[in-house]
């Protein structure tokens, strides 16, 4: 007992730190990210009670949005409780791939490196994001699979033949014939419980695999895929082929139970017609694409180093696996691969680190195994310069005094065979010796990790003391959903200045740009296919479809960016032409152009 609450607080300790480390940077920065906007605005929506899709428009499955409204409902409809909710996920995230390297008995040092190398490559994309749910989520389902294998195993190794021959009554043939029947039930009673918790571990599996689809559409549905595929690779017999089946069926079960459930809330609220279009069918229209080959034009060195190496490394690692049947190296690499489609169709630098992120399970566990390896050869190298200097020693001893006090204990013990006994002896020494050096060598490893994961993190607590003390000097404000964020004077003039014009209008006011959100959420406003103005969020009709509604929808006012102003990449062109051309400029608001 004492082991496993000394055990729970290391773990809830490391949790807490790493929170900690990724608050530091998260809750201090200013307003600004999109996808934090607009990722808090579809949850403050549905804690509102609007429906994903039919009432506001998405493009991703709808169950992180019904997530975070639960918790924003509780404590509040604030910004600043989504960064915490980021924080806390992305904590998630590296203490899950921490507990996996632990669990495959990698090194804790470098565990703890491996932690904060990722935290290093992530640090500026932290935030509540469904890409780092689905993250989560597949890094729990390689724990879970990981964790089933070596137990396994290791059931297999502590199997020890039971004794038969205990003390039996042998009163009469009753007694005999009880004790049979209550092992016959014992033993069926075993078979149906493991039976029962095969099943239970593969539907839990398929319910995070549906949860994964129900985050994000097409990375979930890829993970699902892999999770009931891998399995095939280890099949050699019919009766496996059988068994395989059996467990794949568990999981689709699984699969299915947070799919219905999303499904019939849609269905109640009369949301899956909405759901289609937005969520499905409107994908199509999303042909704004970057290419994997543009991270080989990325700034950053380690990028264009790591957008070659990770496929060769999955490619390698997976062969490896399916030729070998190597269990662990299969799941890793299934579900790594798997991950990696996040990168696709919008190959950027974020969208690439949390992609390859369970691929750094597969490079931080070939790097332990290599440093052990090599720690085992030095090992070997120094036990057998030890052997010559001991051997050499002997020779210059009197021949009459040939034996130490274990060999003379060993004579005595037994008069056969002394020499052998003697080598025997010797060589449990030498490998004693061995695994003491080896013990020695990795806690000093350890050691050595630990001791720059410590002066790297003091490091970095000291460099980010000015941004904390300006958070706390500045996060004051008086915009509804956005307190204890800070926002610059100049984003704060904005809002102030676009609300207050919008609040002015008799008419609906449509921002038609990707950061309406910023405007409108303290304001309360949600205005459906503009508040998110992007290719591929507004429906399967595409821009043709905006143009009809703009056409039928005459009361309104329309604003848009100025000429010369930059435009985000996924803005409707089509869309701005028509406007420009088909309604009446009225006047100009800060780089902006209202038309009516």
């Amino acid at each position: 007992m004492r082991e496993k609450s000394k055990r729970l607080v290391c773990n809830i300790s490391i949790f807490l730190i790493i929170a900690f480390a990724i608050a530091v940077v998260v809750i201090p920065k200013p307003i600004g990210n999109l996808d934090e906007l607009w990722n808090f605005n579809f949850a403050n929506n549905v804690e509102k009670g609007l429906v994903p899709y039919r009432d506001f428009n998405m493009v991703q499955t709808p169950l992180l949005p019904m997530i975070n409204a639960i918790f924003l409902a509780v404590f509040g409809n604030e910004l600043i409780v989504m960064r915490i909710l980021g924080c806390l996920l992305c904590a998630g995230i590296l203490f899950v791939f921490y507990k996996i390297l632990n669990l495959l008995k990698a090194n804790k040092g470098i565990s703890l490196f491996a932690v904060m190398a990722l935290f290093y490559l992530l640090k500026d994309y932290f935030c509540m994001d469904y890409n780092f749910a689905v993250l989560f989520v597949a890094l729990i389902i390689i724990y879970i699979e990981l964790r089933r294998i070596l137990k396994r195993s290791g059931n297999n190794l502590e199997n020890k033949s039971e004794n038969n021959s205990g003390n039996k009554s042998e009163d009469s043939l009753e007694n005999n014939i009880e004790l049979n029947n209550n092992k016959i039930i014992e033993n069926s009673n075993k078979k149906e419980n493991t039976r029962l918790s095969k099943y239970k571990t593969d539907i839990i599996l398929g319910i995070l695999a549906g949860i994964c689809i129900m985050l994000k559409q097409s990375t979930g549905l890829i993970i699902a895929i892999t999770l009931l595929g891998y399995g095939i690779f280890l099949v050699k017999s019919k009766e496996e082929f059988i068994k395989y089946i059996k467990l794949t069926a568990m999981k689709i079960l699984g699969i299915l139970i947070p799919i219905v459930i999303v499904f019939v809330y849609l269905a109640i609220n009369g949301a899956i017609g909405d759901f289609w279009d937005y969520c499905i069918a409107g994908v199509k229209t999303f042909t704004n694409k970057i290419p994997y080959s543009m991270l080989m034009n990325n700034d950053k060195l380690y990028i264009k180093v790591l957008c070659v190496i990770i496929p060769i490394i999955l490619a390698i690692t997976f062969l490896y696996s399916v030729i070998r049947k190597n269990k662990i190296f299969l799941i890793m690499s299934s579900v790594s691969i798997a991950a990696f489609s996040a990168a696709y169709p919008i190959a950027d630098e974020v969208h690439f680190l949390i992609g390859i992120l369970p691929t750094g399970l597969i490079i931080f566990y070939i790097l332990d195994i290599c440093i052990k390896t090599i720690i085992k050869l030095i090992n070997k190298i120094l036990n057998k310069i030890y052997k010559n200097i001991s051997i050499h020693g002997k020779e210059n001893i009197n021949k009459n005094i040939q034996f130490n006090e274990t060999e003379i204990k060993l004579e005595n013990e037994a008069k056969k065979c002394e020499e052998k006994e003697y080598e025997k002896e010797k060589k449990n020494k030498y490998e004693e010796k061995q695994k003491c050096r080896e013990i020695f060598i990795n806690k000093w490893l350890e050691y050595f990790f630990i001791f720059m994961v410590m002066g790297l993190t003091a490091w970095y607590g000291y460099k980010y003391i000015p941004s904390i003390k300006e958070y706390f000097a500045n996060c004051k404000n008086d915009v509804k959903h956005f307190s204890n964020i800070v926002i610059t004077d100049y984003t704060y003039q904005k809002i102030k200045v676009m609300d207050s014009f919008i609040n002015s209008q008799e008419k609906p006011v449509y921002i038609l740009d990707a950061e309406a959100a910023l405007y409108q959420i303290p304001l309360d406003l949600y205005y459906k296919d503009y508040d998110m103005f992007l290719i591929g969020n507004i429906g399967s009709e595409g821009e043709k479809g905006q143009i009809e509604k703009l056409q039928k929808d005459s009361n309104k006012i329309v604003i848009i960016k100025s000429d010369g102003v930059s435009l985000n990449w996924q803005n409707p062109n089509k869309v701005r032409e028509y406007i420009k051309q088909n309604m009446e400029y009225k006047y100009s608001i800060l780089y902006f152009d209202v038309y009516e």
